[in-house]
């Protein structure tokens, strides 16, 4: 008997992982495709197929929904950045940054909406998401500051503290990451070429 609970218990927490996961895609595509501004929890229901009451019992409101959205994908940049700079065995700075960079743009280019929620739609929800939005530049900045303070200790570089320059940094990334998954004309070389050319001269020196 106590199996049989426990067997429910498991059930029911697979159902809500499905339910929420449901959520934040039809959640990701509402917001991105047709504005976050004009969106409803119906128009997010409808699209993940599921109740209103379905809905409450995930997520407070519809700021709730998009915040876990975009924590989820900005989980999914850093993952996809570490996990490449993660993989080189190389001691080269400049082959860190580069592939650091690419593996960030590639994940964001897999999927424009990311791109259209993480650097537009978010912008100016409400003081609290701007200070999600602050803390999660400090997270980044803090995680680059890092990588680079791993290479001042190896004596790869000199030896300062880079988290403000990070900070700043972010900024052109995020433009860039705007450009580049709205505009073909913009190649991953071009953005990893300019990008690299701030780092050189402002960041890495």
């Amino acid at each position: 008997m106590a199996r049989t609970g426990q067997y429910r218990g498991e059930l029911l927490e697979v159902r809500r992982a499905d339910r929420r996961r449901r959520l934040m895609e039809a959640g990701l595509a509402v917001f991105a495709d047709g504005g976050y501004a004009v969106s409803s929890i119906p128009t997010v229901c409808r699209r993940a197929g599921l109740s209103s009451r379905q809905f409450y019992d995930e997520f407070a409101n519809r700021e709730a929904l998009l915040t876990s959205i975009y924590e989820d994908l900005q989980r999914g940049g850093l993952a996809a950045v570490i996990g490449a700079v993660g993989e080189l065995e190389t001691l080269e700075v400049s082959e860190w940054m580069r592939v650091g960079v690419r593996a960030y743009f590639d994940y964001f280019r897999e999927d424009p909406r990311r791109v259209r929620l993480c650097f537009v739609e978010v912008v100016g929800v409400s003081p609290e998401f701007e200070e999600l939005r602050r803390q999660t530049r400090e997270q980044w900045s803090l995680t680059l500051e890092a990588i680079t303070r791993s290479a001042s200790d190896r004596g790869l570089i000199t030896h300062r503290d880079r988290t403000f320059d990070w900070t700043i940094f972010l900024g052109a990334v995020n433009t860039a990451a705007v450009e580049y998954a709205t505009r073909p004309d913009i190649t991953l070389d071009a953005v990893t070429a300019s990008l690299f050319r701030l780092m050189s001269t402002g960041i890495m020196e």
